[in-house]
């Protein structure tokens, strides 16, 4: 009742208001769409370093990529903590800052040429597109694409739980319903088929992990720390 009323009212207005109404929800839309946003960053990460072989061995992905074949690990790093917007140092907006925490983190103890380099602005031009391809990679749809292999991985689990020589489970209104039954054991043989393909999606994750806000704000706080105590300014 209270939309149809809405609708109503709606149709009484005159059109400088109606296009009011209509911007107002739009932006209230918006909203919306960005606290989710901003949840979702504060709850994933993508890419996350997980060792110290270094991004392409812990996300086979990076190895097909051309813009990251021309850059060894370290390079690799530092686009990651500059350019990845899960990285730690997105906080900081000054991207002069941001050059200097990812450097350091990265290369650790870069020596004077590299850091005159990269402060300048004049790093490699195989870095530069490197940045740029790490700028494409976003954490909500790769969260998404996740729970719709887990969501898909589930519901296939609750096909092949049924037991087809039980006809309860295909009993019309006339008895059995053979189409039904015939449907339902070509689908498991199409499940076990594809299973492999799926697991292995999910097992991926999509390069998507869980992390700990509160975690995730020490470490933040604990390299910040490290590299203005490395920094000559």
């Amino acid at each position: 009742m209270p939309e149809d009323f809405d609708k109503e009212e709606e149709g009484s207005m005159p059109d400088a208001e109606k296009i009011k109404l209509l911007e107002g929800r739009v932006r209230s839309l918006e909203k919306v769409n960005e606290d989710l946003k901003s949840e979702i960053k504060k709850k994933y990460s993508i890419f996350f370093p997980k060792s110290s072989r270094g991004l392409t061995a812990d996300y086979p992905e990076f190895k097909k990529i051309r813009e990251f074949k021309d850059i060894n690990s370290t390079e690799l790093l530092f686009v990651w903590y500059f350019a990845c917007e899960a990285s730690p140092f997105m906080n900081l907006s000054n991207d002069k800052e941001r050059v200097k925490a990812a450097l350091f983190e990265a290369f650790k103890k870069p020596d004077v040429r590299t850091q005159e380099q990269y402060m300048s602005g004049k790093m490699p031009e195989k870095v530069k597109i490197a940045i740029g391809r790490m700028r494409s990679f976003k954490i909500g749809p790769r969260v998404m694409a996740k729970r719709m292999m887990e969501n898909t991985l589930n519901n296939w689990r609750e096909i092949t739980d049924i037991d087809a020589s039980d006809d309860s489970y295909f009993v019309g209104k006339d008895g059995v319903d053979w189409t039904k039954k015939k449907a339902f054991i070509e689908a498991g043989a199409t499940i076990s088929k594809n299973i492999g393909s799926l697991l292995s999606q999910v097992e991926g994750s999509y390069a998507v992990s869980e992390k700990e806000q509160e975690k995730e704000e020490s470490d933040f706080n604990d390299l910040i720390d490290e590299f203005h105590d490395s920094i000559t300014y």
